[in-house]
C-alpha cells in the first residue's frame, strides 16, 4: 500500500488582508501554524498558505521532497507539486478547475463558511490545496485513496486519487456480503458483479453497480417472479416484487 502526500502552496489566493490568510470566515495570522487534512503541517506566509512538512498516520514528520518513507507497511511520499502543462508550480491558474478529469460537472468549491473541505458527487475536496483528497462512503465518512469502502446497498467500491489530487475515480468492485464486524479486505465476502444467489427464504439476490438488490421473489407455488412485477393473489390482494 502506498500513500502519496502532495504538499503545495495554496494554488489560488483565497483572500489577502494585511499578510493574513483567510479561508471562508476563518483568518490565520502571518506565521501561524496549523494542521490541515491530518497529513499536512501548514503556515501562513505573507498572505499565502504553504506546507512546511508532511505527517504520517503515526505522527512522523517528513520534509518536503524527502525520500519515500515506509511505516507500518505504508509508503509515504512527501513530494512537491509537479509542474504539468508548463504552468509554474504556484501559478494561481494551475488549479482553477478542481474537477479536471474527474468526470464531474464543473462547479465551484463551496468553502464560504470557513469549512476545510467540500463534498460533491462522492468525492472530498480540500479547500486549502484545491485537490481531491478522498471519497465518501454510505455513512458519510471520508475514505482515503486506495481504500475499499461501502456505498449504498452494500456496493463495494475503491477510492482512486490520481495526478496528485487533480483526478479521482470511484471503481466498482462488486458487492460485500459480510457483516459490519468483517473487514472489507476479506475477499471471502466479496461478490463479483452480476452474481445471482438464493437466500434461505428462496428469494434471489443480484449484485450490480447499485449494490445488492432483489432479483426474483418467491411465490407460494414454489415459483419465482422477477423484481418490478406485481400481481393479485386469490384474495385479491396486490403483491409487488421489488
Amino acid at each position: 500500500m502506498s500513500r502519496l502526500l502532495i504538499p503545495i502552496t495554496l494554488s489560488y489566493l483565497i483572500h489577502l488582508v494585511y499578510s493574513q490568510c483567510q479561508i471562508g470566515d476563518h483568518t490565520f495570522n502571518n506565521g501561524e501554524h496549523w494542521m490541515q487534512d491530518k497529513y499536512f503541517n501548514v503556515t501562513c506566509r505573507r498572505g499565502q498558505i504553504s506546507v512546511l512538512n508532511c505527517i504520517t498516520d503515526k505522527g512522523t514528520y517528513l520534509p518536503v521532497g524527502s525520500l519515500p518513507y515506509i511505516e507500518d507497511g505504508i509508503t509515504y511520499n512527501c513530494e512537491p507539486a509537479p509542474d504539468p502543462d508548463g504552468y509554474a508550480e504556484y501559478d494561481p491558474y494551475y488549479a482553477s478547475d478542481p474537477f479536471e478529469g474527474a468526470g464531474l460537472e464543473q462547479v465551484p468549491l463551496d468553502c464560504a463558511d470557513g469549512r476545510a473541505t467540500d463534498r460533491y458527487a462522492g468525492f472530498v475536496l480540500c479547500c486549502v490545496t484545491n485537490r481531491i483528497i478522498g471519497c465518501v462512503d454510505a455513512e458519510n465518512r471520508t475514505v482515503r485513496a486506495d481504500e475499499l469502502f461501502l456505498a449504498k446497498n452494500m456496493a463495494l467500491k475503491l477510492c482512486k486519487i490520481m495526478n496528485h489530487g487533480k483526478k479521482g475515480r470511484i471503481e466498482n468492485k462488486g458487492c460485500f456480503n459480510g457483516t459490519s464486524d468483517v473487514p472489507l479486505t476479506d475477499k471471502t465476502f466479496h461478490v463479483p458483479k452480476y452474481t445471482i444467489w438464493t437466500t434461505e427464504n428462496r428469494a434471489q439476490l443480484r449484485c450490480g453497480d447499485d449494490g445488492i438488490r432483489v432479483y426474483k421473489c418467491p411465490l407460494t407455488n414454489n415459483g419465482l417472479i422477477h423484481t418490478g412485477s406485481a400481481w393479485l393473489d386469490e384474495d385479491n390482494n396486490l403483491n409487488v416484487c421489488g
